[in-house]
């Protein structure tokens, strides 16, 4: 049930472990240059932004969520808003706070409607799967296909959706969706990995697993 979540934070911890001494230097340096009274309201948001990345390097993730929620607060342009939210998740998910991380998904889609809400309707879908709340899983997964036909968006959220339906045991369903995502979606890292899914999901409805 939770293999996508622990491969979410393996992904991450590697990203928190593949780190140099430059790059903690750096990090050291930025936590100097706050701690010198600059205060959030005088940094620049790609200032935010880096130390973000910066703690995120150190693994301090609670810092994370403190500067990136401040670069959500000022609503910047659309390069920084997608940076600054995928921090933010990663900053509770590290945690384990996934409860506060799908707060913050569904307080975003609300707040910032004029923003990008592709990625976060997907990892609205996994959280709600991550935390065994399969049937909302599903249906955010058919609102995202609703909502972009035809993009990557759509062979993302049919994978999703026939990997949740699969572990339901809803075979004919998880069938289908890997299915669409071969036809519509063929030659992308989306139809390779659901290529194997429906072969795992064609072996369980033989009984073969």
């Amino acid at each position: 049930m939770r293999k996508a979540w622990k491969s979410l934070r393996t992904e991450a911890r590697g990203l928190a472990s593949n780190v140099n001494a430059e790059t903690k230097e750096s990090a050291e340096n930025g936590k100097k240059f706050l701690a010198s009274g600059m205060q959030l309201g005088d940094a620049s948001v790609r200032q935010l932004l880096a130390l973000a990345k910066e703690y995120r390097s150190l693994g301090e993730y609670d810092k994370i969520v403190v500067y990136a929620d401040e670069v959500l607060r000022r609503n910047p342009e659309r390069e920084f808003f997608v940076a600054a939210k995928e921090l933010k998740y990663i900053g509770y998910r590290m945690q384990e706070k996934l409860d506060e991380a799908l707060r913050m998904l569904l307080d975003t889609l609300e707040a910032y409607p004029e923003q990008p809400r592709e990625m976060t309707m997907l990892l609205v879908v996994w959280t709600y799967r991550n935390i065994g709340e399969h049937a909302k899983a599903l249906e955010w997964s058919r609102r995202l296909i609703e909502a972009f036909p035809g993009t990557k968006w759509e062979a993302q959220a049919l994978r999703a959706m026939g990997s949740i339906s699969s572990e339901l045991g809803d075979y004919e369903t998880a069938a289908w969706a890997f299915q669409q995502v071969l036809e519509k979606y063929p030659g992308t890292q989306w139809a390779a990995w659901s290529e194997m899914e429906l072969r795992r999901v064609e072996m369980k409805k033989e009984g073969g697993m």
